[in-house]
C-alpha cells in the first residue's frame, strides 16, 4: 500500500479526503483492498480523535502539512 500511495502522490491531507470511488478510478480493483483501506483509515482517525470532515479541515496542521507515509525508495 506504501508504494501505491507514493505512486499516486497520496498525502495526508488526501488519504483523509479518499473516496470508495477514487480508489477504483485510480486502480485499485479488488473491493476488499479499497473497503479495507477506508476501514483502516477510520479506525485510524478515530484512534487520533479526528473525523474526516475535522482530518479535512485547514486548522488540522498534522494532516494538512505532513505526508501520512515517507515512502521514498
Amino acid at each position: 500500500v506504501a508504494a501505491w500511495f507514493w505512486e499516486h502522490e497520496i498525502s495526508g491531507e488526501v488519504l483523509a479526503s479518499l473516496t470508495e470511488e477514487d480508489l477504483l478510478a485510480m486502480g485499485m480493483e479488488p473491493f476488499g483492498r479499497r473497503r479495507q483501506l477506508l476501514l483502516s483509515r477510520a479506525k485510524l482517525l478515530e484512534e487520533l480523535g479526528l473525523s474526516v470532515r475535522k482530518a479535512l479541515s485547514p486548522r488540522t496542521a498534522m494532516w494538512s502539512a505532513t505526508p501520512v507515509l515517507d515512502c521514498q525508495p
